[in-house]
């Protein structure tokens, strides 16, 4: 790939693309070459005409910024006008630029492509998103965006561009398209259509590419060509065009009227001739749908009609033209957008006049007040040194040398004669200039003047003189209000990225498509190899078929995938010690973003158990290699004494409750159910005498049984009674151990919040200790340094009075010397 504007691609081969007939339709009739060049020379016209105002404040602000070392940022008039004076640059304005296009450089766009009819899928989607992030990496589409939005921000406007091209020149590849996103290196060389509105021109109609070739490779790819270039300006080195020939690409999106059925299946086909004939065919042999089920042009159930229509079908024309002739072409291609991206600074429309501004368009006059209060402050300052001695010809008498090095030598003294006739006797400089406080005053609004139009503050740029002594969230609401200013930008490039994934899902059906295996790229950089337009051999079906249905793209602008890691990973830590009942299910995760070449392979391992234990699933790869689907011996055999542990306690828990329940029971007995008791019991065995007596049994007997039953009803009773009296004991015991359990609970928990009470007192009285002792000695800090204050004040004033003094009996002497007395 060129790293211009791209022509140079195509000396890897051929050009993609499908030749066909000049366009014909009503507003497009094309007779022939010629007409198409003087269409494509007035295009040329109109469209230079209406961008010229963009096209100059482009070159303008970009020689501001980076060529102010060539006086870009003077006025001509105010340099002519100080001419002979410093005229330095001072150049504020790149800072706010470079931190804009930092803040992009740092973010990552994310695409998704999204199912938005009912022949679409989510696999297909995800096909379609790693295509096209295959297609930024292999073109190094990060490093041109960079480049562009530098543009941008620093011009109001940027562009690159989507192309097809072959994947190899020969042997395997030869023959399968790809898309490429191929820079614009000097974007003033694109002439867009006038009419457009979109800030991306995502509905330009026409486009003009330039580029420059040089004679070299013109005569190896057009050797008919006759060498004649195509006047554009603002695209010329000023020393080498005369070996260059300057050539132009022309878009334009051209209409194809065709006729199309409606099928019984419920797909639409082009009306040709092949269509036609098959329909002769069927109704010659008269084959239905309804009787064969053979798929034929459906028709109109009330009018009997069959559903063909004319319709209009919209195709991007390609032609390469230098200033005479045609080069290449024209191609045509089932594209929806001429695939010219233009990425907009400050966009606006005043009264039909689009406007593209840069981050400093309206800084620029702020930055040349600047300079000019700065490079006058710099003169006057030189200055200073040079305040001139004031003295007669009688004090410098014979001492005419060492006075006339006085402002460049560095001398210990200065020897002088005593003048009688002059006041004080004895030479005096006088008082040096001091810098104009009306000069500091502009220069320090032109400061703010620059800021303002652009957005950035000082905190923001790291010059604020109160930084240290704020705290970080101040800091940061800083920076974030400076960030809103340059949102603008940030969000146009953002629109310029949706765009180019719009025409990259648009254009790959038509580009891609042939059977092939194609490397796709997921959003979190894992790539992997799939299969589109692949024909299933049972079903005869098109797998991967990325020509059907309709998809919806978007583009967010965040941090790149290694922050946005980092800060998951961060986020899984933070969560899992918030819940630790949570890590085991999400050890995986943690161990799939931490930055080490075996983090896979961890979260791999991590997932078999989670799998085994049913709280994910697997994919389809582990699916095929068997992970959770058997458990090895030893796992079984955990399992199972993992399960006889738990119903061994469950069987112990069951006995412990019943045995409890038994001796509640028993202990609730009152003595009316223990009479209860005795008497059923008589009741039972006189019963038993009864029936003996009615089945002849002698009266021996029955007093036999009477005593014996009497002495089961007394054995009965003294059983029941021990029963009685063992469980109220144990009642009794267990509610005084109750008792006192409860006592020492209360006592304990009493104790707690005493002793929390007490530590929280103390805590708090410490804490009042160490605010007093830290106010006291702040106190006598502020006190120490004001008696310091004083004392230096004091110092200082008894030192002027001194000094003062000194000079004035100094001067007092020097009246009263001979006129011969030197001073050192």
């Amino acid at each position: 790939m060129s790293g211009n504007s791209g022509d140079n691609y195509d000396l890897i081969g051929s050009i993609p693309g499908s030749p066909g007939t000049l366009p014909n339709s009503p507003g497009f009739e094309i007779e022939d070459k010629g007409a198409l060049l003087s269409r494509i020379r007035n295009f040329y016209d109109d469209g230079v005409g209406a961008w010229e105002e963009n096209r100059r404040m482009h070159s303008e602000d970009l020689n501001f910024i980076y060529n102010a070392e060539a006086m870009g940022q003077w006025d001509p008039v105010v340099l002519q006008n100080r001419r002979g004076k410093p005229c330095y640059t001072f150049n504020r304005c790149l800072q706010p630029v470079n931190m804009v296009v930092a803040d992009m450089r740092q973010t990552r766009p994310a695409g998704k492509v999204r199912p938005a009819s009912d022949g679409a899928s989510e696999a297909i989607s995800d096909i379609f998103a790693g295509l096209c992030r295959s297609i930024e990496q292999c073109s190094r589409a990060d490093q041109i965006y960079k480049e562009q939005f530098k543009f941008a921000v620093a011009g109001g406007f940027g562009a690159w561009r989507i192309m097809p091209t072959y994947m190899q020149d020969d042997g395997e590849g030869a023959f399968d398209q790809v898309l490429r996103v191929i820079n614009i290196s000097n974007p003033q060389t694109v002439v867009w259509d006038p009419q457009c509105a979109d800030a991306c021109a995502g509905d330009a109609n026409r486009c003009i590419v330039a580029e420059r070739i040089s004679d070299e490779i013109y005569e190896s790819l057009y050797p008919n060509g006759d060498m004649v270039s195509l006047n554009v300006s603002r695209d010329s080195y000023g020393w080498y065009t005369d070996k260059e020939v300057r050539i132009a690409e022309y878009f334009e999106r051209v209409p194809r009227e065709k006729w199309i059925a409606k099928m019984t299946d419920g797909t639409v086909r082009e009306y040709d001739a092949d269509l036609k004939a098959t329909e002769a065919h069927l109704e010659e042999h008269g084959l239905t749908f309804e009787k064969s089920g053979v798929t034929r042009i459906a028709t109109n159930k009330k009018t009997g009609k069959l559903l063909i229509r004319k319709t209009t079908k919209w195709q991007i024309m390609w032609v390469k033209i230098d200033g005479s002739s045609v080069l290449e072409g024209p191609y045509y291609y089932d594209w929806k957008r001429i695939p010219v991206i233009r990425c907009p600074g400050r966009y606006i429309n005043i009264e039909g006049r689009k406007k593209f501004q840069s981050l400093i368009r309206h800084s620029k006059d702020a930055q040349r007040s600047y300079n000019s209060r700065a490079s006058d402050m710099i003169e006057r300052s030189a200055l200073l040194p040079k305040a001139p001695y004031l003295v007669t010809e009688a004090m410098i008498k014979g001492y005419e040398p060492e006075w006339n090095q006085a402002n460049v030598a560095s001398r210990p003294y200065l020897p002088y004669n005593v003048d009688k006739n002059a006041p004080d006797g004895m030479p005096f400089r006088t008082q040096p200039l001091d810098l104009p406080q009306g000069a500091m005053a502009l220069a320090q609004m032109s400061i703010q003047d620059i800021q303002a139009t652009i957005g950035y503050f000082d905190p923001a740029l790291g010059n604020s003189e109160d930084m240290n002594r704020v705290s970080g969230k101040a800091l940061v609401q800083h920076t974030k209000r400076s960030d809103l200013g340059s949102f603008e930008f940030i969000d146009g490039f953002s629109s310029a990225l949706q765009l180019t994934w719009e025409m990259m899902v648009d254009m790959i059906p038509s580009t891609m498509d042939s059977e092939r295996v194609e490397r796709i790229i997921g959003h979190d950089g894992i790539e992997k190899m799939v299969d589109i337009n692949k024909e299933d051999p049972s079903t005869g079906d098109i797998m991967n078929d990325l020509s059907k249905g309709t998809y919806d793209v978007e583009v967010t602008i965040g941090p790149s995938f290694q922050s946005a890691r980092q800060e998951a990973l961060d986020t899984l830590i933070s969560f899992a010690e918030a819940m630790p009942q949570s890590a085991p299910a999400i050890g995986d995760l943690i161990a799939k973003n931490i930055d080490s070449p075996d983090a896979q392979e961890m979260a791999n391992r991590l997932r078999i158990p989670l799998i085994q234990q049913g709280i994910i699933q697997p994919t389809e790869k582990e699916k095929a290699a068997g992970v959770g689907a058997q458990k090895n011996q030893q796992q079984q055999m955990q399992e199972q004494e993992q399960q006889l542990n738990m119903q061994l306690l469950q069987g112990k828990t069951t006995k412990m409750t019943a045995d409890a329940a038994i001796a509640q029971s028993r202990a609730q007995t009152s003595p009316t159910e223990q009479q209860k008791i005795q008497f059923e019991t008589a009741g039972k065995h006189l019963a038993n005498i009864k029936l003996a007596n009615e089945i002849g049994s002698d009266a021996k007997q029955a007093q036999t049984d009477a005593q014996s039953a009497q002495l089961d009803l007394a054995a009965k009773h003294v059983n029941h009674l021990q029963d009685a009296t063992h469980a109220a004991r144990e009642h009794s015991q267990d509610m005084v151990q109750d008792h006192q359990q409860h006592t020492a609970g209360v006592l304990k928990d009493r104790a707690a919040s005493q002793e929390k009470l007490s530590m929280e007192r103390e805590e708090h009285a410490h804490e009042m200790r160490l605010e007093r002792e830290r106010f006291e000695h702040e106190k006598a800090l502020n006190h120490d340094r004001h008696n310091m204050e004083m004392d230096l004040a004091r110092e200082k004033h008894a030192l002027d009075l001194k000094n003062a003094k000194e000079l004035a009996s100094a001067k007092a002497s020097a009246a009263r010397k001979p006129k011969s007395a030197t001073t050192a």
